[in-house]
This record gives C-alpha cells, sequence and structure tokens, in this order.
C-alpha cells in the first residue's frame, strides 16, 4: 500500500502532463512558418512542463507537491476559465485537484516532509 500511495500521483500527474501535452500539437494544424510554430508549440507545452516541474522538484515531498498542485488547480481552474463548463473542469482541473489530494494522503501516511 506504501509503495502505491508513491508511485499513483507522480504517475497520474505524468500522465495529465501528456495528455494536456497532446493539445499543443495542434499548433502544426495552422499554415505558418515553422520558427512560429516551434514558438507555438513551447507556449502551448508551458502547463504540461509546468506539471512535470512540480512533479520532479517535489518527488520525494508529497507535502510541497500537494500545495504545488493546489495552487496549479487554482490557477488553471481561473486562468482557464474551467468553472464555467463542466467538462472543461472535470478535464482540466479536477485531475490537478485529485493529484493533490493523493499527494497528501501520501504525505500524511507517510509524514515526511
Amino acid at each position: 500500500m506504501k509503495a502505491l500511495l508513491f508511485w499513483i500521483p507522480r504517475l497520474l500527474a505524468i500522465l495529465l502532463a501528456l495528455f494536456i501535452g497532446l493539445f499543443a500539437l495542434d499548433v502544426f494544424g495552422i499554415p505558418a512558418p515553422v520558427w512560429k510554430k516551434i514558438v507555438g508549440l513551447i507556449i502551448h507545452l508551458i502547463p504540461s512542463i509546468l506539471i512535470l516541474i512540480i512533479t520532479g522538484y517535489a518527488w520525494k515531498k508529497p507535502l510541497w507537491a500537494s500545495v504545488g498542485f493546489v495552487a496549479f488547480f487554482v490557477f488553471a481552474t481561473l486562468y482557464f476559465r474551467t468553472y464555467k463548463h463542466a467538462l472543461n473542469f472535470t478535464i482540466i482541473s479536477l485531475p490537478l485537484l485529485i493529484i493533490a489530494a493523493l499527494y497528501a494522503i501520501d504525505y500524511f501516511k507517510n509524514r515526511r516532509l
């Protein structure tokens, strides 16, 4: 159970970053020079990169990961206005909150900072 609590939030965070990163590929469908497509791809990948940074930084610090994911949840919900549509909230914001809760459970079960 201890190993499961350790790995589930980290794997879900990585899968969420990959899922959100898939949306960045839409820049290749627009008619633009290659350098503009690359810049657009990097800009679109910022949320995925932030998720991976939070996950990597707090790999052994589940409390900090929980705080980071709650902060990103609040930011994403307000900035992307996912609170206006239930489907958008469920796809984009809710996984961040679930991952934060799993990190918090991992911390409180094992009590390591």
